[in-house]
């Protein structure tokens, strides 16, 4: 069985390189499994799509990141109706 603490690795792996077939099986079971990495996994996925969407042509979020208030309420308000 997957650990929490492996699955979030495997989540953001997806996200910035994707998976191998059986990393990606492996994520599929915990998930199926665990509510609390299934939160992890939409959460992440909606964060990367909304910086993308704010930071064009970035593949990393910069260090410092100056965000306005409206956009930090769409994404706490995105993020409660996960």
């Amino acid at each position: 069985m997957l650990s929490c603490d492996k699955a979030t690795l495997l989540v953001e792996k997806k996200i910035d390189v994707g998976l191998s077939l059986p990393e990606r099986l492996q994520l599929r079971m915990h998930t199926a499994m665990c509510d609390g990495c299934t939160r992890y996994r939409k959460q992440s996925e909606l964060l990367h799509e909304l910086l993308g969407k704010h930071l064009p042509g970035s593949g990393h979020a910069p260090t410092h990141l100056a965000i306005s208030s409206a956009f930090k309420a769409e994404i706490v308000a995105r993020m409660k109706g996960v």
